[in-house]
């Protein structure tokens, strides 16, 4: 009776072993097509658009008060990982009370808000649209004045 039930209990192992074999294959990840471009999305954009290149140039970053910090900063339409390049000073960006360092810049498609992120796509800034090309953050409890995003004058 003892080698029934063993034998029993190895022939179901064998059949649910067999079975889960009989599942289709995951899906073979793609590969670089014999023209060397990649099929999967690299997280870059292929090219800017309408919206990126309208926006890309010089802009100044500064705070809502009397003799804030004014912060240069020119946004290019050069796609990266993460948005678009930028060119901005870290210590001034530091003196606005923006942590990290700034790497990229996007439009955020769900609310049409300017996004300054890190190197990891981490926000440093998230500047609501204010206006065709002015984006402005107001004050809160964690920052004392608001941020202006606009055009260098």
């Amino acid at each position: 009776m003892a080698g029934r039930i063993c034998l029993s209990t190895f022939l179901l192992a064998v059949l649910l072993l067999l079975a889960g074999c009989s599942q289709p294959a995951s899906p073979v990840p793609a590969t670089a097509p014999a023209h060397g471009k990649a099929t999967e999305d690299d997280g870059i954009a292929d090219a800017p658009g309408p919206e990126i290149v309208a926006l890309a140039g010089a802009w100044d970053l500064w705070e809502d008060t009397e003799g804030g910090s004014v912060c240069p900063v020119t946004l290019q339409a050069t796609p990266n990982l993460g948005g678009h390049a930028l060119e901005a000073d870290p210590a001034c960006l530091a003196s606005l009370g923006l942590e990290g360092e700034a790497f990229a810049w996007l439009i955020d498609g769900r609310d049409q808000s300017l996004v300054l992120v890190d190197a990891t796509r981490k926000a440093i800034v998230r500047l609501p649209r204010s206006g065709e090309r002015e984006f402005y953050l107001p004050r809160d409890g964690n920052r004392r004045y608001g941020l202006m995003l606009n055009p260098a004058q």
